[in-house]
């Protein structure tokens, strides 16, 4: 199994488990409505939260995000400002790109945000008015096959980082070490697992891709590309 699939695996495993706890929930909440029913107890208010329920499940966490960004954008970003922590061009050898697993001609770049909003939606979408690239070319362009990287917040977990860098690092050419995503996300100065992971840019030929990874302190991007 390539990088990429093992990438797209790990967060199609989150997506499935997202899933079972939103069918949990639906089903719960039928259950406790029908002993309502029963009891001659259900009411309109049953009818808007089942409404709710099911709005919060659609839009998804990436049109969460998006709405997010859009009621921020107008209040502006203030001083806030994402700082570099790593730069693969700046330290570019060939002993380097061997042992990130990057092919062809790669650049990598990682910045970082203080989070400053607990809702890790509210952070994501923060990020987006921060870093302002909605003029840059492809930007917002996901392909359907890198969807799936998108993760929802839940518990912090290393395997969301995986996941992401499935995009951009050969997994299968990583040393046992660098295999392990907490030790690759620190080498690109990646330091706490992300409890979301918000894919801005992802394109199909694998050449461009930009994520945001919001953990418990931090909103990190990452920008990877490969001309």
């Amino acid at each position: 199994m390539s990088g990429h699939e093992e990438g797209i695996e790990a967060a199609r495993h989150e997506y499935i488990e997202a899933l079972r706890q939103a069918k949990a929930r639906r089903e719960q909440r039928a259950r406790e409505r029908s002993v309502r029913e029963q009891s001659g107890g259900a009411s309109k208010a049953d009818e808007e939260e089942d409404e709710e329920e099911d709005a919060g499940s659609d839009p998804p966490f990436p049109k969460q995000v998006e709405q997010a960004f859009r009621r921020m954008k107008e209040e502006g970003k203030g001083s806030a400002k994402f700082e570099s922590v790593y730069s693969f061009s700046e330290n570019r050898t060939e002993e380097l790109q061997d042992k990130l697993a990057l092919g062809g001609d790669p650049t990598l770049d990682v910045a970082v945000l203080a989070r400053t909003h607990t809702d890790p939606v509210e952070a994501l979408g923060f990020a987006r008015v921060v870093d302002a690239d909605d003029d840059m070319y492809g930007a917002g362009q996901v392909d359907k096959e890198w969807r799936k990287l998108h993760s929802a917040p839940s518990d912090a977990s290393w395997a969301k980082f995986r996941a992401a860098m499935g995009y951009f690092a050969d997994c299968s050419d990583l040393s046992a070490e660098m295999k392990k995503p907490q030790a690759y996300a620190s080498e690109i100065g990646v330091k706490e697992a992300p409890e979301a992971v918000y894919v801005r840019t992802g394109w199909g030929n694998g050449c461009c891709f930009t994520c945001f990874l919001c953990t418990a302190h931090h909103v990190y991007k990452i920008s990877y590309s490969n001309g």
